[in-house]
Parts: structure tokens; C-alpha cells; sequence
């Protein structure tokens, strides 16, 4: 934790993370939280976002819980520094592949939830992918006619692609969805371990 952040208080004052409680907010160093972190039951803390959002990060990362974070639109924790002629970005899932893996993050290399929640910021829930992989591992688009990822519809058909490097692979035309859906998951089998399905 940032113990060198934190105002010289009586230890009863300061919780777990390195703050105070006083008048709603909490105080470590010259930073007011807006949002309070909470401990769950089993051991991970959530860090409320904004927009709605959450992010649950686990005990040995509980430093990011003392920094007030923000939400893209995806759901997707960060934060910003200013400095005089411009401001930093950080993304709190970046940071937290970076200290499992023991290293800085090219530029090209991404982060992907293993289970499509932005905002499960836990180590295990984490992994390095290229860009690729990660978009093999999108959730279906909703705003589409299939309610199935991979199949759309085709004249009075449904048709079943695929990409595999960056090349949209045609599957065929079906006569139902779930036919051309069948046809999408044999061939995802390609994608392996970032496969998503559903």
C-alpha cells in the first residue's frame, strides 16, 4: 500500500487501505475519495465506479482502492493525471496484468477478461492477449437479427462467418439459425483457449 501517502493519524483512524473516515469522504494524504471501496466476503474489495460501474480487484492489488476511478462506457476502470501541458490515462486492468506478469505492457499488447466482465479486475480473471485473440473473445453484438454470435441473416437465410487473422472466413447459408450457429462453434474450435461461443 501507499503508506507513504497517508497522513500521520492514530492508528484507529486509518482503515485497511490507508484512509479515514470524515464528513463522507475519505482522506489519504490530499486525495478525497468520492466512492468508497468495500471488502467482500471473499477477500476481493470493490471499488465503485462512475457511471454505475463496479471494479472488483483482489487484496494484494487493495493500493488502487485509495485513488478515485472512473468508467469508459464499457465499463472499464481509469483514471487520469494532469500534468501541466497534458493528461496520463491509466486503465486499472493494464496495471494489474503488468505487476502479475512482473513488467511494462508494449503498446501492443492487450488485456483480456478471461470472461468478457470489464470490470473483474481480479489476476485470475486477467490474461495477456494480442489483438487478435482479444477479439476472439467478444461477446455477440445485440443490436443484430441472430441472437447468436457469428450468424446473421441472409435473404430468408441465415449465413455463419468467422474471423480467423484478421480474415472474415464465409462458413455457408443455413436454413435456421441455430444450424449456422452449429457451424460457428465447430469452427471457433481454432481460436482455442479465447474461443467465445455464446
Amino acid at each position: 500500500m501507499y503508506n507513504s501517502l497517508i497522513e500521520t493519524l492514530p492508528p484507529n483512524c486509518i482503515n485497511r487501505w490507508g484512509y479515514r473516515q470524515q464528513e463522507g469522504f475519505a482522506i489519504m494524504g490530499h486525495y478525497s475519495l468520492k466512492r468508497l471501496p468495500r471488502q467482500l466476503p471473499d477477500g476481493t474489495i470493490e471499488i465503485l465506479l462512475t457511471r454505475g460501474f463496479v471494479a472488483i480487484i483482489d487484496d494484494c492489488d487493495s493500493d488502487l482502492a485509495a485513488f478515485n476511478w472512473g468508467a469508459t462506457v464499457e465499463g472499464y476502470a481509469v483514471r487520469g493525471t494532469r500534468k501541466k501541458t497534458s493528461q496520463e490515462k491509466f486503465r486499472m486492468h493494464r496495471i494489474i496484468l503488468e505487476r502479475k506478469l512482473g513488467r511494462k505492457l508494449l503498446s501492443s499488447e492487450e488485456v483480456d477478461h478471461i470472461h468478457g466482465i470489464t470490470g473483474d479486475n481480479r489476476r485470475s480473471e486477467i490474461r495477456l492477449a494480442t489483438h487478435s485473440q482479444n477479439t476472439k473473445n467478444r461477446k455477440p453484438q445485440i443490436n443484430c437479427a441472430s441472437k447468436y454470435k457469428g450468424v446473421s441473416k441472409h435473404g430468408k437465410k441465415w449465413q455463419s462467418r468467422i474471423q480467423v487473422n484478421g480474415e472474415s472466413l464465409y462458413l455457408g447459408v443455413f436454413n435456421t439459425q441455430e444450424e449456422a450457429y452449429a457451424r460457428y462453434c465447430e469452427a471457433s474450435k481454432m481460436h482455442q483457449e479465447f474461443a467465445r461461443v455464446k
